[in-house]
């Protein structure tokens, strides 16, 4: 099910990502969409590199919860901003606890959902 509003862009990625769905998940992004992995790091772009990079979140066998803090709509495109907190566990058994604010933007696709085009996750930090 895709977005068909803005404020459910968070809790459709919410959704895929508690379920364990990698693939519902990437189809919540454009195929050229951006996402910067790390503060202070190169983004990376294009769906192969985005279904690399989640992966190794799914194998952490994750929770996460997302709050929209904002969104602000303007024609096709909107702004959202989101406050998350990230919990799972690595192979060797350490927990994994990250809580941040995040900055993304998702565009009206011609089919009337919406994806995510870029998606900065330490961006409002």
């Amino acid at each position: 099910m895709p977005a068909r509003k803005p404020v459910e862009a968070h809790s459709l990625y919410e959704e895929k990502m508690n379920a364990g769905d990698l693939e519902g998940l990437c189809d919540l992004f454009t195929d050229d969409a951006v996402i910067v992995p790390q503060p202070g790091t190169e983004p990376i772009s294009g769906m192969q590199e985005i279904r690399e990079f989640k992966k190794g979140f799914f194998a952490l066998n994750p929770t996460i919860s997302m709050e929209t803090k904002f969104i602000v709509e303007y024609g096709d495109i909107a702004l959202l901003r989101s406050k998350w907190h990230f919990t799972g566990t690595t192979a060797d058994g350490e927990a994994v606890d990250m809580t941040h604010n995040g900055t993304e933007i998702v565009q009206r696709q011609s089919d009337g959902s919406w994806k995510y085009i870029i998606d900065h996750p330490f961006g409002a930090d």
